[in-house]
């Protein structure tokens, strides 16, 4: 197991800028300066790759979507920390920081659809307004992180749900290092329509260090470090959502140790990863369910679904030829339209319109598929559908079976 050197790096001016490896600290040593740089806002659209700098002009969403900032830790401790870059021996070092995510706090206000983060960091790359590449970083969620939990070579734990790895970003007017001259911005990261999914419990949040700096060793694009409480304060944050540790991965995925920067002069515990999360409000389902005025109209039953989830349905398929399937569709349609058909009614066409055709066996009896619903935030607030044809022959008196629609809105 790597144990790093913990070094410390308290710099007033900024030095030199180091063309060499054997100039800089040793590889894998988790360093921090402090930052008097002012933080300039950006905006970073992932669905148009779009980067705005400047404030927000607005929040996008679906109409009458709303979020709530569901984990602040923007109490930024005027530090900003490194460790190894790409192409160093045991490099590029990952950093993962835990917190706690239960979806019942804040009066249910959580949905775990997160839509938008937002950190700070410092970058001393050549900007891409004047020719250079950006800043660079891979950011990732891990449902399930338990800090402190992968002693072994390639055992991080945890689950990734959501992991962008971010280039071209906002950096510098020159080409430097962590040693040298750096630019710093507050990010905001809009995920669009499809959100990252988090399920309520633990979650690594982690920074991949995705550059490297004229020193040949330490990133050029680093973070901003947070106080797990107010940097006015004393004591670690006494809700137990973060700790005053971050687990160091070199190379990222593989070894782990634990380090800690300790405390600022003013008591203050500063070793967490600078984040701010906005999640959609609670989604809840209404649910309808309409039968067709068909005499062959079958029974489809269901509980609600869960939005991003599936529809849990069964279909009643025992009249129909058990050597022929069931077709079941999940469709999107803000005003369904009964569709005749030879053998009843069907109220969602099962050809045509957005959705997905699922065919299942039901053998002359029921047929219980798995049906999904993408957590894609543009249907927040529409309506979906499913219905089941039971297909047979149609011959010697058979008839075609098709079951009634359950209908399902999701809002607050």
């Amino acid at each position: 197991m790597m144990v790093p050197k913990k070094s410390l790096v308290f710099a007033g001016a900024a030095l030199l800028c180091l063309g060499s490896a054997s100039s800089a600290q040793d590889s894998d040593s988790p360093m921090h300066r402090r930052v008097t740089e002012p933080l300039r806002p950006v905006q970073l659209d992932l669905q148009t790759g779009t980067v705005t700098r400047g404030p927000a002009v607005q929040q996008r969403g679906a109409p009458g979507f709303t979020t709530c900032s569901t984990l602040n830790n923007l109490d930024h401790s005027g530090f900003v920390g490194v460790d190894s870059g790409p192409g160093t021996p045991n490099g590029p070092c990952e950093w993962i920081d835990e917190y706690s995510n239960n979806l019942g706090d804040g009066a249910q206000a959580k949905s775990g659809f997160v839509t938008s983060f937002a950190f700070a960091y410092c970058s001393s790359a050549l900007d891409p307004r004047s020719g250079g590449s950006g800043g660079a970083a891979r950011i990732g969620f891990r449902a399930g992180y338990v800090k402190g939990s992968g002693n072994n070579v390639g055992s991080v734990s945890g689950t990734d749900v959501g992991s962008f790895n971010l280039t071209g970003l906002p950096a510098n007017t020159a080409c430097s290092s962590f040693f040298g001259g750096f630019n710093c911005y507050l990010i905001n990261i809009n995920l669009g329509s499809v959100p990252v999914v988090l399920p309520s419990g633990t979650v690594g949040w982690s920074w991949r260090f995705g550059d490297l700096g004229t020193d040949g060793v330490l990133a050029k694009t680093f973070p901003f470090i947070s106080c797990v409480q107010s940097c006015t304060g004393s004591g670690p944050d006494n809700s137990g959502a973060m700790t005053d540790t971050i687990d160091q991965y070199c190379p990222a995925g593989q070894a782990l140790s634990t380090f800690t920067f300790g405390t600022s002069p003013s008591g203050a515990y500063y070793t967490s990863l600078s984040i701010d999360l906005r999640e959609a409000e609670a989604i809840a389902p209404s649910v309808t369910s309409n039968n067709g005025n068909g005499l062959n109209n079958r029974g489809l039953i269901g509980a609600p679904a869960t939005f991003g989830g599936t529809f849990a349905v069964t279909a009643n398929c025992t009249l129909a030829d058990p050597a022929k399937l069931a077709i079941f569709r999940v469709a999107f349609a803000p005003n369904p339209a009964p569709i005749p058909y030879k053998g009843g009614e069907v109220l969602v066409a099962i050809t045509a319109g957005t959705g997905v055709n699922i065919f299942q066996a039901h053998g002359g009896g029921l047929a219980t598929p798995v049906l999904p619903l993408p957590p894609d935030l543009t249907f927040y607030g529409s309506c979906w559908n499913v219905q089941a044809f039971c297909g047979d022959t149609g011959a010697g008196g058979a008839q075609n079976q098709l079951t009634n629609r359950i209908t399902q809105t999701f809002g607050n």
